[in-house]
């Protein structure tokens, strides 16, 4: 039976999490379906816009983001307590920023402006809509449901285009977030679509690469999200510069392309563990979409303070 929501994602604390929406039965819903040669690639753009479309509106950041064929990874830092802050003008700007199309004429700002008025006019319904923006599930249901209204509009047919349940992992430290990133960002050269992470696309890495240009600024600069809906004082600052990120993630590439012509072994017993090892390690404990992600004793503590059973599995350090 799967683990609640409300028990997997603190109500009260901010923290980093790592999220996994797959299409209905891993349909090849935005990318070339290898059996009926129907290529529905382009939807990835779609959920890339929208990415950065809505982000702003919600009590998140997203920190890096891969879209592939039948599913798609964010990893985002989520504030529950964000929304409270807010002023009732700023919740209202952020509602249609998130729905622009309950607004008569998008494009004229007359008509936000008179929407606002009238939302301020309207105690409950501001703050239905500050709770919603303050929501990570809704924050999910606003990013899929008009790409499923699109798809199926593209193809004229109906029906399920997600899988109801999104997997939620939290991220309970800096290092492990490194290496989610990294397992996220790495996405398309896992499953061989590309060699090098200059050659992405529909990844946070390829947007941080195209932004950046690689100036000598940029790569000293320290590693900010890919779309923002906190303010600078509500999100940590990275102690990675973006520099330091892709010397990261340029290793554990080497490390990659390496392992696609090993064998490795299902699982490692010995204590010492080389790099790859450790990598190969952590990659086999993100794919069990495990219900919090971190070093043994991090994970030990966020299991006691919930009253969970252990049954997940400690995150190497790469160190």
């Amino acid at each position: 039976m799967a683990t609640p929501r409300k028990q997997l994602v603190d109500a009260h604390t901010p923290m980093y999490y790592h999220i996994t929406s797959r299409c209905v039965q891993s349909a090849w819903l935005m990318g070339k379906d290898p059996v009926t040669k129907v290529d529905y690639s382009h939807r990835k753009s779609w959920l890339e816009s929208r990415l950065r479309a809505i982000t702003p509106a919600f009590a998140v950041s997203v920190e890096t983001y891969a879209v592939m064929s039948n599913h798609f990874h964010l990893v985002v830092y989520y504030d529950p307590t964000a929304a409270a802050s807010w002023g009732d003008e700023e919740v209202a700007r952020r509602w249609y920023i998130a729905h622009p199309s309950q607004l008569e004429d998008p494009d004229d700002p007359a008509c936000l402006d008179e929407a606002i008025e009238l939302m301020l006019e309207d105690s409950e319904r501001l703050e239905h809509c500050r709770m919603q923006l303050g929501s990570l599930s809704e924050f999910m249901k606003c990013l899929k449901q008009p790409i499923a209204y699109r798809a199926n509009r593209e193809s004229d047919t109906d029906g399920s285009y997600w899988a109801k349940r999104f997997y939620s992992g939290a991220i309970l430290s800096e290092d492990a977030l490194a290496m989610v990133m990294a397992y996220v960002d790495l996405n398309p050269i896992r499953a061989r679509i590309v060699r090098h992470i200059t050659d992405t696309r529909h990844t946070g890495l390829a947007h941080r690469i195209k932004a950046s240009e690689f100036s000598s600024e940029d790569l000293q600069s320290y590693l900010g999200p890919c779309a923002n809906g906190l303010g600078t004082t509500q999100r940590p600052e990275s102690s990675k510069t973006l520099a330091m990120y892709l010397s990261f993630v340029n290793e554990l590439l080497a490390i990659e392309l390496g392992a696609q012509h090993m064998h490795w072994p299902a699982a490692i017993h010995h204590e010492v563990l080389t790099r790859e090892e450790r990598w190969v390690s952590a990659k086999q404990t993100l794919c069990r979409a495990p219900r919090a992600i971190g070093l043994r004793h991090d994970l030990a503590e966020w299991l006691s303070k919930r009253g969970f059973a252990s049954r997940e599995s400690a995150l190497p350090s790469l160190a």
